[in-house]
């Protein structure tokens, strides 16, 4: 028996399956394209555009066994292109062969919302791995839609049934004052404030004057010299609501006059401006709208 055997390009047809009674599983050679079919269904593509791999009637179009290696061209990644307004695409979590309701998915629809949806009821974490093998998980959503931010957490199991009943939100952290919530901008509460341990606001201790109250200013402490020391108020425009504590910390306001201006032609307690002249005395104020308005008083 010989063989022959040849060096050169092969101009060859289609290619089908010799074990393949029905002849419908076969390799498809065509312009500048090559079909995978199997029953005659193109199941795989390759074409100048790149691989096409269609819609299957089994729940996946791919089955991949290890692992998946991506090198995305400039600004490529994964992309998920709905083909239909109410379609949802997600990246779905399955335990073994557990149907899809027990799945747990990240899903896109074409409105552009994203959806984080853990399965069986379960909680979202947002964690981090401090050595291989180690989780922290600060911030985690439950599947009620209560949420809890809580430093150095190792043990989700812990953080499960952390949150009462009557808590929509907590934050934990550590006292030594290096931990702090800070919100930037305004806060606006609709319900009630129940302060649980200390308090602490900001104070500020003044002694050049003219001194204009800057956007963090709570108490006033005011030091120094000056006839009149002069505190200038922020436009009431952009101030409503907001409380001012004034103070003569030196305790020389007789001498020493602490005038409180309003902006421009604005009124405090109806007249142009407040003058403390005891020393030791205090004057908090609110400002209601229209004018800035003295609530509290204290003589000295």
């Amino acid at each position: 028996m010989s063989y022959n055997y040849s060096k050169g390009a092969q101009v060859i047809g289609d290619l089908k399956a010799a074990d393949d009674a029905e002849r419908n599983t076969l390799i498809d050679f065509g312009e500048d394209m090559i079909d995978f079919q199997t029953s005659g269904s193109v199941r795989l593509q390759v074409n100048n555009d790149g691989v096409y791999i269609p819609d299957s009637p089994q729940n996946a179009s791919l089955f991949v066994s290890g692992g998946i290696q991506l090198t995305p061209g400039n600004q490529e990644g994964i992309r998920f292109a709905n083909k239909g307004n109410n379609e949802l695409n997600f990246i779905s979590f399955q335990e073994g062969s557990e149907g899809g309701s027990y799945n747990a998915r990240l899903g896109y629809n074409a409105a552009e919302y994203i959806f984080i949806s853990p399965g069986r009821a379960g909680d979202f974490f947002v964690n981090s791995a401090k050595t291989s093998g180690n989780f922290t998980y600060p911030f985690s959503i439950m599947d009620d839609g209560t949420a809890k931010f809580q430093k150095g957490l190792e043990d989700s199991n812990t953080r499960a049934a952390d949150l009462a009943s009557d808590i929509s939100f907590y934050v934990d952290g550590t006292t030594d004052g290096n931990n702090n919530a800070v919100f930037v901008g305004n806060v606006v509460m609709s319900g009630g404030v129940d302060h649980k341990s200390q308090q602490r606001v900001s104070t500020k201790e003044v002694t050049s004057f003219p001194y204009t109250v800057a956007d963090d200013d709570y108490v006033i402490s005011v030091a120094g010299t000056g006839t009149p020391r002069r505190i200038n108020l922020p436009a009431k425009a952009a101030s409503v609501g907001r409380v001012l504590i004034i103070k003569d910390a030196t305790g020389n306001a007789s001498s020493n006059n602490i005038e409180i201006n309003p902006d421009g032609s604005e009124n405090i307690d109806g007249a142009g401006d407040k003058l403390i002249n005891t020393n030791k005395a205090a004057v908090t104020i609110v400002c209601a709208g229209d004018q800035w308005l003295i609530i509290g008083s204290y003589s000295g």
